[in-house]
């Protein structure tokens, strides 16, 4: 049975409305054990389910970019070059423990790593010429 439709806002100000599914009659039903996982209240009165449309345009889209031949050329590239600089940043940099405390010296610690990282590349691209954008593409 849908009951009353819950509405969220958040701090930036979208507004996600769930539907809400409830089914009163839970007491005694054959198929608790598989449909409650609460260890709290194994056979509660009724059990609720939230549905977001907005949530399931929005994974069915991702999904569909992630399966893109552009989605599969971003995650190739992206894994390549992360990999790359956290070994860097570990090998290289000798930077595999934070050196302050606190979240905003850290923080301010690993920007200042990503800036060195950055500049060295550049400096090196600059120095051998090859100011362009390396792109890998799928494998036929």
């Amino acid at each position: 049975m849908r009951c009353k439709d819950s509405i969220k806002k958040s701090a930036s100000g979208f507004e996600d409305i769930n539907w809400v599914y409830t089914c009163f009659e839970c007491k005694g039903c054959q198929y608790s054990d598989q449909c409650i996982k609460s260890r709290k209240n194994p056979d509660p009165e009724k059990k609720s389910l939230k549905f977001s449309p907005a949530f399931e345009a929005f994974r069915s889209q991702s999904a569909e970019n992630i399966a893109s031949e552009e989605g599969i050329n971003e995650r190739i590239n992206r894994s390549i070059q992360a990999e790359g600089v956290f070994s860097k940043v570990k090998d290289g940099l000798a930077y595999d423990r934070f050196r302050r405390k606190g979240m905003k010296k850290i923080v301010a610690d690993m920007i200042m790593v990503a800036m060195a990282i950055n500049l060295n590349k550049l400096h090196n691209k600059i120095q051998n010429n090859q100011t362009g954008i390396i792109e890998y593409k799928k494998a036929a």
